[in-house]
């Protein structure tokens, strides 16, 4: 199987190849179009790009209670090509841009059961969709910065993820959705487990863990309370490399002020199930905080 797809990978490389050839040997430079005679080159890239860049399909919508929508995946993600389709010489400008685009977006994976993530991703890997699957050998390289919705923080799952050896992020950001967290259906304390992580060998590419953690708006004291701990505990909670070399928690003389915060409103049923803790109506507010952990110079000694 990977004989094969080595191979078609190789022909599709190679027929790029000619098609780039053959469309720099002929194609109308539309010099009479303001687009080209009048706007500069980086201008035009500005616009590209906003054209092609990674966007929600909305017209294949996810139902709104099920437990990956959320704001950014209320449908499938894509990167919405047609522009490149419009003629040879936009085809030759916007052609690396995908690429482009793939090291400065992150790129999201579900490591979740299968009622948690997308239909459209199968399984736990990195492989899990089809647009996965179609990526070439560049554009697995170019995935500098990688979200994945985690269910479990465990050595054996994430561990098990990077297997794929194409994948070396030097950044990773780690979601805990609401209804990730442990029995989130009975309101159990929150807690993160430190051995997991401890455990846990991340690659040697990566440089900064970024961990968003989701919660109700009725429960941000506990949020609050967790980056506390964190913070006092700091060297509990570490990731750690292949090479043994650790991230620690960035500013955890406070992490809760230095993190991002962002809200949003959604469901307070999922898959039709009501909980006697959330609030009466179709929609309750959500909090998202982040906290980092680095090995950059920033990062506390």
């Amino acid at each position: 199987m990977t004989a094969i797809m080595g191979n078609a990978t190789a022909w599709l490389l190679y027929n790029l190849e000619q098609l780039q050839i053959r469309a720099n040997q002929d194609y109308d430079p539309q010099n009479q179009s303001p687009l080209f005679n009048k706007l500069p080159a980086e201008l035009r890239n500005s616009i590209f790009a906003l054209a092609v860049t990674e966007e929600e399909d909305l017209s294949r919508p996810y139902d709104r209670e099920t437990y990956y929508w959320r704001p950014g995946f209320r449908g499938p993600r894509r990167f919405n090509v047609t522009l490149l389709r419009t003629c040879k010489r936009i085809w030759l400008e916007t052609r690396p841009l995908p690429l482009i685009l793939l090291e400065n977006l992150p790129w999201a994976f579900f490591l979740t059961d299968q009622n948690r993530r997308p239909k459209e991703c199968q399984n736990k890997g990195p492989r899990q969709s089809l647009r996965a699957e179609q990526l070439l050998t560049s554009q697995w390289q170019a995935l500098k910065t990688i979200q994945i919705f985690i269910q479990g923080i465990t050595k054996s799952n994430i561990e098990g993820f990077f297997q794929e050896p194409l994948l070396r992020p030097s950044t990773i950001i780690l979601t805990v959705r609401y209804t990730d967290w442990l029995w989130w259906e009975t309101e159990d304390p929150l807690e993160l487990d430190g051995r997991q992580m401890r455990w846990t060998r991340l690659p040697n590419s990566v440089t900064k863990v970024i961990m968003e953690f989701e919660m109700i708006q009725s429960r941000e004291q506990e949020l609050k309370n967790l980056f506390a701990k964190l913070c006092r505990h700091e060297e509990r909670y570490r990731w750690y490399r292949q090479d043994r070399k650790h991230l620690k928690i960035m500013h955890r003389e406070d992490a809760w002020a230095y993190g991002k915060e962002w809200k949003w409103d959604g469901p307070t049923k999922f898959e039709g199930k009501t909980f006697a803790h959330h609030p009466p109506g179709d929609t309750m507010t959500y909090i998202v905080r982040s906290i980092t952990w680095s090995r950059d110079k920033d990062a506390n000694p």
